[in-house]
């Protein structure tokens, strides 16, 4: 079972680092950038909104992704940092809100729920 958790949580790291923080197009303010935050929006910070994306989905990457290792390697540690990566990435996917992150918002409580019932 660590196993299959160890791989579902470094494949999902390795997902949030290609959707926020890899290069690809250069990222416009509209709306179907994942980039794009409603919060940073309403108070006026807009140009700060995707320093903040990044830096949450970089914290988040390395957490999952260390947390899968961890769980492989049947580390005590590994749920801590999954818990960390789960509540991080849904910070990201509610002050970011897109349609791409309803997955997100349902599998991170899912993964916090899971450690919690399985490690703690």
């Amino acid at each position: 079972m660590n196993t299959l958790a160890g791989t579902f949580l470094i494949v999902h790291g390795l997902v949030h680092w290609s959707v926020w923080i890899s290069p690809g197009q250069p990222h416009a303010r509209r709306t179907d950038d994942p980039r794009f935050s409603w919060l940073a929006r309403r108070w006026g910070i807009e140009a700060k909104a995707s320093f903040v994306a990044v830096g949450l989905a970089g914290l988040s990457a390395l957490t999952f992704v260390g947390a899968g290792l961890g769980l492989l390697l049947g580390s005590s540690w590994a749920p801590f940092l999954a818990v960390i990566g789960a509540l991080t990435s849904l910070v990201l996917c509610v002050g970011f809100y897109h349609t791409w992150l309803a997955f997100g918002v349902v599998v991170n409580p899912v993964i916090m729920a899971s450690i919690v019932a399985t490690h703690l």
